[in-house]
């Protein structure tokens, strides 16, 4: 059964962070997971010439792939604010891979034009969204982009997840000691990532659907490792019994 920080709620996470026992056991599925799926992805083949929509989306896969299993590596070694610039990185990038796999008229057009060096900007993908889901979803999508652009551009508060609380509300930055809720907090954040990776690849890569399915399963281990530490509050939110 997978670690429970595959399923864990950010806000959670820094109200209860010593979960290490579980941050360890979901570093180990995720390296698991991620070696898999990078030697199925090596699989395909590809030159440099080709300028396919397999092509394209094998690249983006990987990179969104191999993003995940460095932001595992990284925390890890409680490198967490780099972590952060990475989230942003994998959301955009499994959301170009949905936007050219729709095969629009103006997916194709931005497919060459992605393959001519040109970005193509997120609020193209939303504009498909609308059109395709409606617009409540489309800036569902917004504010999850403008969430995590704040990781990137370091917003004031992203920032503060870098800095201890001290004596007199003086802060100190989080160099050489870890600061527990932010470590979790990014734990969090990655599980939902690495699910959204395989969703994608499920959805949308050359790797069937099924094989996909059955690396996870056997990446995940038997036994999950039971909560530590929760309070009284956040165990009857969860419904867990004492």
């Amino acid at each position: 059964m997978a670690s429970i920080i595959w399923d864990r709620d950010p806000q959670e996470a820094i109200k209860n962070p010593y979960e290490y026992n579980a941050q360890k056991q979901f570093h180990r599925e995720a390296i698991a997971l991620t070696d898999k799926l990078g030697k199925k992805l090596d699989d395909f083949h590809y030159t440099l010439a080709d300028k396919t929509i397999e092509k394209a989306i094998w690249m983006l896969q990987t990179d969104a792939l191999f993003a995940f299993r460095d932001a595992v590596i990284m925390l890890d070694q409680k490198r967490h604010r780099i972590v952060g610039r990475l989230l942003r990185d994998i959301l955009e990038t499994v959301h170009l891979v949905e936007y050219f796999s729709s095969q629009t008229d103006k997916s194709k057009k931005a497919l060459q034009k992605w393959f001519d060096d040109e970005l193509v900007m997120h609020s193209e993908f939303r504009d498909y969204i609308k059109k395709r889901d409606g617009e409540t979803i489309s800036e569902i999508k917004k504010i999850q982009h403008r969430i995590f652009s704040k990781f990137t551009h370091r917003s004031y508060k992203i920032l503060l997840y870098g800095y201890a609380l001290g004596s007199n509300d003086r802060i100190f930055y989080d160099n050489g000691w870890t600061l527990s809720q932010s470590v979790a907090m990014y734990y969090a954040f990655l599980g939902s990532f690495g699910q959204l990776v395989v969703k994608n690849l499920k959805e949308y890569g050359g790797i069937p659907k099924e094989v996909v399915s059955e690396l996870w399963n056997s990446s995940m281990e038997k036994e999950q490792i039971p909560r530590g530490y929760l309070s009284k509050e956040d165990k009857e939110f969860l419904g867990i019994d004492d």
